[in-house]
C-alpha cells in the first residue's frame, strides 16, 4: 500500500510546473507533503498564484483517477523504489542542491556506501586514451570503496561505468529517460550487467523516452551526488561541462585529466584547467585533494569502521606490517568481508597508515 506521503508527492509531482521551489515553499509553512497537497486542494497555499487554480482542479483530478497508485503499483511490479523528497532512502547529498529532484525512480539499489561518490563524464568520442583514462580511474576508485557515477552515455561514461564494474565495485548511472529505458540500445548488455552491483537513477517516471532536453538537466543530479566530478576528455561544447558548472555551483570540486594540445576531444577538459579546475594525472591525485570530505563520508556511510586505538590490533595493519599483500592475501589474512575490506583501506590510506605500492600491494606505515 502507497504510503500517504509518498501518495501526495507522486500527486505534487505531476502539477504543471509546480516545481521543488514551490514544494519547499509550501512545505516551510505546511510541514508535510499531505498539508502541502490539502493545501493545494483547499486553494489555500501560502503565496498568490495565477496557477493554484489550476492546480487545485489538477490534483482534484489526478486523486479522483487514482493515478499516485497506478504508478506505485506499475513501479512496484517492474521491480522500481520511488524515493520521495524528504523520505526514507532519498540521498542527502540532493538535499544540498538549489533544485533537487522531487521524485526520484530507482532500479536496483541505492547502498549506505554510495554516499561516498566520485563522478567520471566526458565526451561520447573518446580516443583509446580517453577509454584507457576512464576506465583506470573508475577501477581505482571503484576498489577503493568508492561509487563511480555517471550518465550512463557511449564514451566515457560507459567506460567509467565499465571500469568500476570489472574491479567489482559500485557505480550509479543518472539517466535522462525512464530506469526501463536502455539508451543506447548498444548498452543492453551493460544494462543487465549492472543491476548487481548498482543502480539506475532517474527524475523521469517509467516509459519516459529519451530526449535531448533530458539531458542537461540530468548533469545537475550526477554532480549533486557526488564529492567531486572528474572530466576525461571533452569537446569545447561538451555536455560534460554543463555537468562541471553544475559542480561548480554546488560547491563540489571538478578535476580534468589534462589532453593533448592538438586534440578537439582535449578542448574543453583543458580550457577548465585554465580556468582552475584541478589537473590530476593519477587516481591518487583526486584522493589526497577530497582526503577530509572522503573521510568523513566513508566513515558516514558506515563502510570504514573506526579504526582501534593501537596500529597493532588492526587486522589490516597486523597482516602487512611487514611483507606487502595484495587485495585477494589481506581479505584472506584478515577474514575482513571483501565488499567492507576497501573502505578501510582507504580510510587507512587517508590517516596515512597504510600505503598502495605501484603494483597495487598494500603495505603497513612503519613507526618513526
Amino acid at each position: 500500500m502507497i504510503p500517504e506521503s509518498l501518495k501526495a508527492l507522486l500527486a505534487l509531482n505531476r502539477l504543471n510546473g509546480f516545481g521543488i521551489q514551490t514544494l519547499k515553499t509550501c512545505w516551510d509553512r505546511a510541514g508535510s507533503a499531505e498539508s502541502v497537497l490539502r493545501a493545494c486542494l483547499a486553494g489555500k497555499l501560502p503565496f498568490k498564484s495565477s496557477k493554484a487554480d489550476v492546480w487545485r482542479a489538477e490534483a482534484e483530478r489526478i486523486l479522483a483517477e487514482g493515478e499516485p497508485e497506478k504508478e506505485f503499483r506499475a513501479c512496484a511490479e517492474s521491480g522500481v523504489q520511488i524515493l520521495g523528497f524528504k523520505e526514507p532512502g532519498y540521498p542527502a547529498a540532493l538535499y544540498d542542491i538549489y533544485d533537487p529532484p522531487l521524485i526520484l525512480y530507482v532500479r536496483g539499489d541505492l547502498a549506505a556506501g554510495d554516499r561516498c561518490c566520485l563522478a567520471i563524464v566526458g565526451t561520447r568520442g573518446p580516443s583509446a586514451y580517453g577509454i584507457e583514462t576512464a576506465r583506470r580511474f573508475a577501477s581505482f576508485f571503484a576498489q577503493a570503496g568508492i561509487t563511480v557515477v555517471s550518465g550512463f552515455a557511449k564514451g566515457i561514461d560507459s567506460e567509467a561505468h565499465r571500469g568500476a564494474l570489472l574491479a567489482k565495485g559500485r557505480t550509479v548511472a543518472v539517466l535522462g529517460c525512464g530506469v526501463d529505458q536502455i539508451y543506447p540500445a548498444e548498452n543492453k548488455a551493460l544494462y543487465e550487467d549492472f543491476l548487481n552491483q548498482g543502480a539506475f537513477v532517474s527524475e523521469y517516471p517509467l516509459g519516459t523516452l529519451p530526449q535531448a532536453v533530458h539531458f542537461p538537466r540530468r548533469n545537475r543530479i550526477i554532480s549533486g551526488l557526488c564529492l567531486g566530478v572528474l572530466i576525461v576528455e571533452a569537446h569545447e561544447r561538451s555536455g560534460s561541462l554543463i555537468t562541471a558548472q553544475f559542480a561548480l555551483e554546488q560547491g563540489r570540486e571538478v578535476f580534468a585529466v589534462p589532453g593533448r594540445i592538438d586534440s578537439l576531444r582535449s578542448r574543453g577538459t583543458n580550457r577548465l584547467i585554465r580556468e582552475g579546475a584541478a589537473l590530476v594525472e593519477s587516481p591518487e591525485d583526486v584522493i589526497s585533494e577530497l582526503a577530509p570530505a572522503l573521510k568523513a563520508s566513508l566513515r558516514g556511510a558506515a563502510v570504514l569502521e573506526t579504526a582501534p586505538e593501537t596500529p597493532e590490533a588492526d587486522p589490516i595493519l597486523k597482516a602487512c606490517r611487514q611483507t606487502p599483500l595484495t587485495f585477494d592475501e589481506l581479505v584472506q589474512k584478515t577474514a575482513l568481508p571483501a565488499a567492507e575490506l576497501p573502505g578501510r583501506l582507504t580510510g587507512l590510506e587517508l590517516e596515512k597508515k597504510l600505503t598502495r605500492m605501484a603494483d597495487g600491494r598494500f603495505l603497513a606505515a612503519q613507526k618513526s
